[in-house]
């Protein structure tokens, strides 16, 4: 698995940074290294992670992945 790495990295950097224990907040802001408050919740933004850690979780069957 040539990218995995990258994958799980990105996962849980996500997970660890942009989700807010309800949606995946779509924007980040690279100069304070933190979530651009007050955020619009655009869920939409939210179903390519949740495509994303499908794929993963399933390629993985890494438990802490398949439920959230």
């Amino acid at each position: 698995m040539q990218y995995a790495t990258a994958a799980e990295l990105s996962a849980e950097f996500i997970k660890n940074h942009m989700y807010n224990g309800t949606i995946i907040i779509d924007t980040y802001d690279l100069t304070v290294c933190g979530v651009v408050e007050p955020f619009s919740p655009y869920t939409y933004n939210s179903a390519f992670y949740i495509e994303g850690l499908a794929v993963w979780a399933n390629v993985t069957k890494n438990d802490t992945w398949l439920e959230l």
